[in-house]
């Protein structure tokens, strides 16, 4: 049971970086750019490894 944390933990941080809004903007007149794309990414693909991750443990006994 000790890959359990190590899931645990990319699926927690993956989330805490979708959830807080890192964004690079620049404007000029109201029209500009926002970059958040990338962020989002990042955090979905640590939450999708750390949940593939979980699903693969093997369980003694399924039946308790």
């Amino acid at each position: 049971m000790s890959e359990l944390p190590k899931h645990l933990n990319l699926i927690f941080w993956g989330v805490i970086i979708i959830i807080i809004d890192f964004h690079i903007s620049s404007t000029t007149n109201g029209f500009g750019l926002k970059l958040d794309i990338l962020h989002d990414i990042i955090g979905a693909t640590m939450v999708f490894k750390g949940v593939s991750g979980i699903s693969k443990i093997q369980v003694d006994n399924p039946h308790i």
